[in-house]
């Protein structure tokens, strides 16, 4: 049942109230079983595969940025790298290369020389007599020893070796480059090294077919010393001991070595 809005009068079925006249509005009602509408929801597309989505959960916008200028950093340093190299570059190896030198003078075309000490053959004055190693074994100081490329081998000759001649000689004229020498016993046996224990070559006179002489000073260390030549051909080359140490200080032996010669030209 309702009232009427106008006159209070309680009203039964109808449109209009039934004391006073005044129209009655209908009664609403709800519905409370009615079903509340849900909002709609869309579908998320996942992200493709491999690809870190941004803004997911752990994974920051920038890190993809990242990771390609990465991968493109080590592309370019790559490329860079195969472009700078050069496979046809010689290789050096320390020991038994051969170092030519910068001033070598007019000595044919650098790509020419070599070592040619291999070729020559030497005679010297005198040559001490065979010894042993600390280990027993024998030891011996043949002329053989000056071109062996082995700085553990020597010729020697006894006492003060100072005017001595040694004489190589090449198989026909050759260019030479350069001429060296290792000035004494470089040989380490153990816990001994011989070369402070003999006497060294202080200076040396290097002479040619023509001629022409050169001298050559020389310091106090056990490896190849060398000094260019200026444009000379010969079929020989002298080597003179100008000036010689006294015998080693400690445990001193009163010998004359030397180690190695080296001789650096091209046929001519």
């Amino acid at each position: 049942m309702t009232t009427c809005a106008s006159c209070g009068h309680e009203q039964g079925e109808g449109r209009f109230c039934s004391g006073c006249g005044a129209p009655v509005a209908p009664a609403t009602t709800r519905d409370a079983s009615a079903t509340a509408v849900q909002p709609a929801v869309l579908p998320v597309s996942p992200a493709p595969t491999g690809v870190p989505a941004a803004g997911r959960r752990g994974v920051p916008g920038w890190l993809p940025w990242l990771l390609g200028w990465l991968v493109l950093a080590v592309v370019a340093a790559m490329v860079g790298w195969s472009l700078g190299s050069d496979p046809d570059a010689p290789s050096r190896s320390g020991a038994g290369s051969t170092d030519l030198p910068a001033d070598a003078g007019d000595a044919g075309d650098a790509g020419d020389l070599g070592d040619v000490t291999g070729t020559a053959t030497p005679d010297v004055p005198e040559t001490a007599p065979a010894n042993r190693s600390i280990d027993g074994d024998p030891v011996t100081y043949d002329a053989a020893h000056l071109l062996d490329g082995d700085p553990a081998t020597a010729w020697r000759m006894p006492g003060d070796g100072t005017g001595a001649v040694l004489t190589f000689r090449l198989p026909g004229p050759t260019r030479l480059a350069s001429v060296g020498l290792v000035n004494g016993y470089a040989k380490v046996d153990g816990p001994v090294d011989w070369y402070p224990r003999n006497r060294r070559v202080e200076a040396v006179t290097w002479g040619f077919d023509d001629g022409t002489t050169l001298r050559q000073d020389l310091i106090e260390n056990p490896s190849m010393q060398t000094v260019a030549v200026d444009d000379v051909v010969t079929s020989s080359v002298t080597l003179t001991l100008t000036s010689v140490s006294a015998p080693g200080a400690e445990d001193g032996r009163d010998f004359t070595p030397v180690s190695d010669v080296r001789l650096i030209g091209v046929s001519d």
